[in-house]
């Protein structure tokens, strides 16, 4: 009951003859959480229960101090107090206590949407740091590392996401964008390929497969994946922008399709400046084949339907998760 002041002087209880051993096991307990002070109030100043307590505290980490201070009534003794506390000023064990995790978590996901990206990291690192399993925190700081460019750290954490959560068709779809963004063209048609095979009749993964497929120099397989969109029949609300699309994109390739087929050219970096909404970033983007550079500007401008690829990164995490809801 110590640090309840509504308790009265009770002490703590335990069996008599174990003050000692019962000293010991409530030391051990508090030392196990994570906390940077506790004031043990309505003491009796030469108790030898709380002597046995404050000494099973280690010294190392903790500092102690003593008061009596005033109860405002004049009838009443002093109160004598024990404040404990890191000598640090941060929690003990370097981690948050579990009873603030929610808060926290809650926390970092509003300086996420405010733009506060560094701090909002900090809370999510926080929250992982205390409780591993957190999926929807590393959810959340993976949503934050695509947003400020870093894709090779949110491929990272998703794929561990994914090795605990394998059917995660959202966290699936994730990967495969910040595989094309690191310019992995056949890693994201592989990942989109494995999405569309989950769900045929969804017209977006669709469209990507065939475009990854594409860049990636698979040209016969990417223009198929095109022209399966005919052969689906689906109520999915993208799938018929996506099917316009994709026959814009087989109009625009049937030169190339009539011409003389070539060796493929060499892979090599060229680049050239993205506008539409498959790369979010201005700056030029590395392109493994000369070929896809004839015609790769136009296919992902208009692109997607207007507000794709909004919808698909501002949703929030299916996964018990309130997600950032941020505009790319």
């Amino acid at each position: 009951m110590i640090g309840n002041r509504d308790s009265g002087e009770s002490g703590f209880l335990c069996m008599p003859g174990l003050e000692a051993e019962a000293a010991d096991a409530f030391a051990g307990f508090l030392m196990s959480e994570s906390w940077t002070s506790m004031r043990i109030e309505l003491c009796e100043p030469s108790s030898a229960r709380l002597e046995h307590l404050l000494q099973a505290f280690p010294d190392g980490p903790l500092a102690r101090s003593c008061e009596d201070r005033a109860t405002g009534e004049m009838d009443k003794d002093p109160v004598h107090c024990v404040l404990i506390r890191t000598r640090t000023g941060r929690n003990l064990h370097d981690r948050l206590n579990r009873r603030s995790v929610g808060y926290v978590f809650e926390r970092a996901m509003a300086l996420h949407v405010e733009g506060a990206l560094d701090a909002a990291e900090a809370g999510y690192r926080q929250v992982i740091r205390t409780i591993p399993g957190h999926v929807q925190a590393r959810y959340a700081l993976a949503q934050l590392c695509s947003d400020r460019g870093d894709h090779a750290e949110a491929e990272y954490l998703y794929r561990g996401l994914l090795s605990a959560l394998p059917d995660a068709d959202e966290i699936l779809h994730r990967l495969g964008d910040t595989q094309m963004e690191q310019g992995f063209y056949r890693e994201a048609s592989k990942t989109f390929e494995k999405l569309v095979g989950r769900h045929p009749h969804r017209g977006i993964p669709r469209y990507k497969l065939a475009v990854t497929l594409l860049a990636a120099g698979r040209r016969d397989a990417a223009i198929a994946a095109f022209l399966s969109f005919d052969r689906v029949v689906s109520d999915d609300s993208d799938h018929v922008r996506c099917k316009l699309k994709a026959r814009e994109v087989l109009r625009r390739l049937e030169p190339v399709c009539g011409m003389e087929k070539q060796p493929e050219v060499q892979q090599q970096s060229i680049s050239f400046e993205p506008t539409g909404p498959l790369f979010r970033h201005a700056d030029p983007v590395s392109v493994r084949s000369a070929r896809f550079l004839t015609f790769a500007p136009w296919l992902l401008e208009p692109s997607l339907p207007s507000g794709a690829w909004v919808h698909l990164h501002a949703r929030s995490c299916e996964h018990a998760c309130n997600g950032s809801r941020l505009k790319h």
